[in-house]
């Protein structure tokens, strides 16, 4: 029969003081057959101790954690061309969604909603059909109702016209985010539509 040996320490003065827990069941601590040495919360484990697969976590164990994750990715697109006059500021019909994960956009009124508080990764990407005569074109993101950011380009007398806007940019839960065009040709232009031609797209990043 194996017997229990507790041994004092040489050199120190304390009393190693064992308490039972508060309980009315019987309990039995089995210690493995091998030498070591007990670890507790403030103990290093070495790493050549850490050999082999991991045991598996219950997730019912699990307290205290986040609302799952839904990321937020939305792209969408104009399924019409749009028609923008000179010195006027015209919001692109982004009406048709090439994907939107979770429901964050609305094709009715051509917004981003932010879902929650965060960092959004925005891109508008846009072209017109027609030669706009050396004029300057405005994207503009507008945070709102307010412009946010906006990206200028001299277009020159060339067709195809286009530009981008790519910014990231803080949204409060509930805020919106639009895509609008400015251009000063002195007439109407045509900006197009299609999916890989004039996009919106938009993911949280922080």
């Amino acid at each position: 029969m194996s017997k229990v040996k507790i041994t004092g320490h040489a050199s120190g003065t304390g009393v190693l003081t064992v308490t039972a827990p508060n309980t009315s069941s019987d309990r039995t601590i089995t210690l493995p057959d091998s030498t070591g040495t007990l670890l507790d919360e403030n103990s290093s484990l070495p790493s050549a101790n850490l050999t082999g697969a991991l045991p598996a976590i219950s997730g019912a164990s699990l307290t205290s954690l986040p609302a799952s994750y839904t990321p937020t990715l939305v792209r969408a697109y104009p399924s019409a061309t749009t028609s923008v006059s000179t010195t006027t500021f015209t919001q692109i019909p982004f009406n048709t969604e090439t994907y939107d994960v979770d429901g964050d956009y609305n094709t009715g009124t051509y917004r981003f909603v932010a879902p929650v508080n965060g960092y959004y990764l925005a891109v508008f990407e846009g072209h017109f059909t027609t030669q706009t005569d050396g004029a300057f074109i405005e994207l503009v993101f507008r945070k709102n109702g307010s412009a946010h950011s906006t990206t200028y380009r001299h277009a020159g007398n060339t067709t195809n016209s286009g530009s981008n806007n790519v910014d990231i940019i803080y949204l409060p839960a509930g805020q919106y985010l639009e895509c609008w065009v400015y251009q000063t040709s002195g007439s109407t232009h045509t900006f197009q539509n299609g999916t890989g031609t004039v996009w919106f797209s938009i993911c949280r990043v922080g």
